[in-house]
């Protein structure tokens, strides 16, 4: 229905006549690239104002490149499925860092208020109990459940901190155009660029754009050195919390603290919690466990992950735009899209194998959405174009594989 979108948002029609393959069709007047996914900020994002607005800027940089034949206007020796599914996945990439970072703000946000109703809760216990300790075991239906609502929001900042560097190292990956796949990049990518053998895996192009590309990586290990060595801390905490046997929580009673109590975390997140305590000397609280309250950590962090977005992301921009100005300079690898198909699919049809979407219905999508399904040749028009490319991908891929 020409004209009737509003602006910051997309019709996308889902039609009757083949229900199965979700016929999608977009009204071209309603396009624009345009930054509606910042509009309206929550409360939340207007801590990571900065970090939004330059990740905006990207994303649209990309867009705007994304030609409508389909793939970077200027990447002239990539073919076009992996083109477009590239830039595509980098401005996706560019929405996932802003909201996990946004996700930081709000975990850390809910762990200052459960921890002060926490400290209070037990300040009252303390003083019913008269300091008898039976008196703190006796805790109500909503004691138990604010205890998971703090792991859970603790483990939600370090598994949100680590998915914004996961993040953004897609970006730095995509945008320098560095031979590794794209899909799977994560920080370890940025620890082996200081290795000189290990990076020339990575570079490609001419010798300037492999100076440009260590250039870069460069950059992105002197900015996150700055600050000491927390993000290696903090990836660490990351994968205990995800992947290992969690530590105990402690709490000590502080009234100076608005929160009246003391969290402190583990000082060596990498080690068990048994490692940690057999390795120390005199006093085992202070050795193993960092000295100030867990809210003081998860605000430095937050305040250095914000930076570090906000720092890696200019340089992103910086990076395509040299690239954009100068195409030969780097040449976008296939190898960051080996094949076009990377994920797998399953048998699990759902709780309702044989149920079905209301048909005739409609989905809204912001500007920037509607664009990213027109120039990604996603809709129904496209459909056999992209039946094809996977198919010829899939033949190339089986007739190459090992015997």
């Amino acid at each position: 229905m020409p004209g009737a979108c509003s602006q910051g948002q997309q019709v996308i029609s889902q039609h009757d006549e083949k229900p199965e393959l979700g016929r999608l069709q977009v009204d071209s007047a309603c396009l624009s690239v345009a930054d509606g996914w910042i509009w309206d900020m929550p409360v939340y994002a207007d801590q990571i104002r900065p970090a939004k607005l330059v990740l905006a800027a990207l994303s649209t940089m990309v867009l705007e490149d994304l030609g409508p034949q389909g793939g970077i206007s200027w990447w002239r020796d990539l073919d076009a499925p992996r083109s477009i599914l590239i830039a595509d996945y980098l401005v996706g990439l560019t929405h996932s860092t802003a909201s996990n970072l946004e996700q930081t703000v709000m975990h850390r946000d809910k762990l200052k208020s459960a921890w002060t109703t926490e400290g209070m809760r037990l300040g009252a216990r303390i003083r019913a109990g008269q300091g008898k300790p039976e008196m703190l075991s006796q805790l109500t239906d909503q004691d138990q459940n604010r205890s998971v609502e703090i792991d859970a929001h603790l483990s939600g900042f370090f598994r949100a901190t680590g998915s914004v560097l996961d993040t953004l190292v897609g970006l730095i990956v995509g945008t320098a155009g560095l031979a590794t796949p794209l899909v799977r990049a994560d920080w370890a990518i940025v620890r082996k660029s200081a290795d000189e053998k290990k990076v020339k895996t990575f570079l490609t192009g001419t010798d300037g754009g492999r100076r440009a590309q260590l250039d870069l990586l460069e950059r992105v290990r002197v900015l996150a050195a700055d600050g000491g060595d927390w993000l290696d801390w903090t990836l660490d905490f990351r994968n205990t919390q995800v992947h290992r046997a969690t530590r105990t929580t402690l709490m000590m009673r502080d009234p100076k603290r608005a929160t009246g109590i003391v969290n402190p975390l583990p000082r060596h997140p990498a080690q068990t919690e048994g490692e940690s305590l057999a390795i120390t000397y005199s006093r085992a609280i202070e050795e193993a466990m960092l000295t100030e309250d867990a809210l003081d950590t998860l605000n430095f962090i937050f305040h250095h992950l914000h930076e570090l977005t906000v720092q890696v992301t200019r340089l992103c921009v910086n990076v395509w735009q040299t690239r954009r100005d100068d195409p030969v300079l780097i040449a976008q690898p296939s190898k960051q899209w080996p094949k076009l198909l990377q994920g797998d699919q399953r048998h699990f049809a759902g709780a309702v194998p044989d149920g079905r979407l209301p048909r005739g219905n409609t989905m809204l999508v912001g500007p920037e959405g509607a664009m990213r399904l027109q120039r990604g040749l996603f809709l129904d028009e496209h459909r056999r174009t992209w039946q094809r490319w996977l198919n010829e991908d899939a033949e190339e891929s089986q007739a190459s594989s090992p015997k």
